[in-house]
């Protein structure tokens, strides 16, 4: 798959459909979705990709709130919170790619985190 964008939303639809079922599908399925969303925003750019042992640190100097998601993904405390974190990346990175019914609205984004506090 040459597009960036489709290949970023089939790794997503995959992992979504896999989350329930079976957590290492998922798991894969969101590690092809990381690397694809890593692939197109750096496309994006129309620069080179870093290093992988670079990328945290180039996109803190780029876009720190998009390095922050990142690193909130990386630590994730299992699957499907960092099923949930890449949403939040690919809203930042590629907006829209992410079906709608899957991205929290602002009132349900206020009331997680009154319920976390």
């Amino acid at each position: 798959m040459s597009d960036p964008r489709a290949r970023v939303l089939a790794a997503y639809a995959a992992a979504r459909t896999a989350i329930l079922d079976d957590p290492a599908t998922a798991e894969l399925a969101l590690q092809r979705c990381l690397d694809a969303t890593i692939d197109a925003y750096y496309a994006h750019l129309g620069v080179a990709q870093p290093p992988i042992g670079e990328i945290l640190a180039d996109l803190n100097a780029r876009d720190p709130r998009t390095a922050g998601i990142l690193r909130r993904y990386l630590r994730g405390p299992d699957t499907r919170a960092r099923y949930v974190f890449l949403g939040d990346l690919l809203e930042v990175v590629q907006p829209g790619v992410v079906p709608a019914w899957t991205v929290p609205t602002e009132a349900q984004r206020a009331d997680g985190a009154s319920a976390r506090r």
